[in-house]
């Protein structure tokens, strides 16, 4: 399902550094969206962070921390990075009515 409204697509958005240490898949995922590029992007479509659902530890087999540190790269190339660390190598971005987005890095 698409916006109704045309966009800058969540996953083309650019970030200047991701990073996350020891983290846990959920605290990786949320890491994400608290991003200040993320953020302002909600922002500009008028989504509130409330909005963005991830789902993690859906997958009882991913239970180690990883450690990622990104410079220079686009939300899709942190979900990739993200699936690969958690050795998932699936993530899905979902638009949910006009203005709520899921990223489920799983």
């Amino acid at each position: 399902m698409l916006p109704r409204r045309r966009v800058k697509s969540f996953l083309d958005v650019r970030v200047a550094a991701y990073a996350v240490r020891d983290a846990t898949h959920s605290e990786a995922a949320e890491a994400v969206v608290n991003l200040p590029e993320v953020k302002a992007w909600l922002k500009a479509n008028r989504i509130s962070t409330e909005q963005v659902y991830y789902i993690s530890g859906i997958d009882p087999v991913v239970t180690h921390d990883v450690s990622i540190q990104l410079r220079g790269v686009q939300v899709h190339d942190i979900l990739d990075a993200l699936a690969r660390a958690l050795g998932t190598m699936t993530w899905e971005i979902m638009w949910h009515g006009d203005s709520a987005v899921a990223v489920y890095p799983w």
